[in-house]
């Protein structure tokens, strides 16, 4: 999932908005990427998985 954040990021930056990612203040950018990096990282705990 990270990745596909990035890949859309880039894209978003080359064709529409160049807005970086900050941290302070956090903008949508660093929002999202600590979000998939979360999901990322708790897909080990959540029972079934694979």
């Amino acid at each position: 999932m990270t990745l596909v954040w990035f890949f859309v990021w880039g894209i978003w930056s080359l064709a529409g908005d160049s807005e970086p990612i900050r941290f302070d203040p956090v903008n949508v950018w660093g929002t999202t990427l600590l979000l998939v990096v979360a999901l990322d990282l708790a897909r080990q705990h959540a029972p079934g998985g694979k």
